[in-house]
């Protein structure tokens, strides 16, 4: 029973945004759980916050797009240049951001950015589901040798 609420405390512990797996699952290998669980549990409480994370933006996001639609009416138009500005950000730029923003700003900011930048919410939720596999593995291992 005293496993159940450290997982729990773990997995909670996870999802908080600037804490997430960097603090989370090494401080659960250093009070002795094991690791793989440790693993699994904090992998899945950051990625159901991000989750939640990104379903919230981009129903924030749905709804100002269609307050600014019903305001411009029929005179908002976007250009060929930005549709394909955005087509390729969407294409290219994605697996950059998800990577590298996991390892200087955290999770739930990166999210922020990919959302504001592209119109996929599955592209985003991919890749920051890609991109939190690495700590999640490297983190808890390496404080496990220490």
């Amino acid at each position: 029973m005293e496993f159940l609420y450290s997982y729990l405390i773990l997995f909670l512990v996870a999802m908080i945004p600037f804490m997430e797996m960097p603090v989370a699952a090494p401080l659960a290998v250093f009070i002795g759980l094991p690791i793989v669980p440790v693993i699994i549990i904090a992998f899945a409480g950051n990625f159901l916050s991000l989750l939640i994370t990104i379903w919230f933006i981009y129903g924030i996001k749905g709804v100002a797009e269609r307050r600014r639609a019903r305001k411009e009416g029929d005179q908002g138009f976007i250009s060929k240049r930005r549709t394909r500005a955005k087509r390729i950000w969407g294409k290219y730029s994605m697996p950059g951001l998800a990577i590298i923003g996991m390892f200087f700003v955290g999770g739930h900011i990166t999210a922020l950015a990919a959302c504001s930048f592209t119109g996929n919410r599955f592209s985003v939720t991919l890749w920051m589901a890609i991109s939190m596999e690495e700590p999640s593995v490297s983190l808890p291992t390496s404080a496990m040798i220490l």
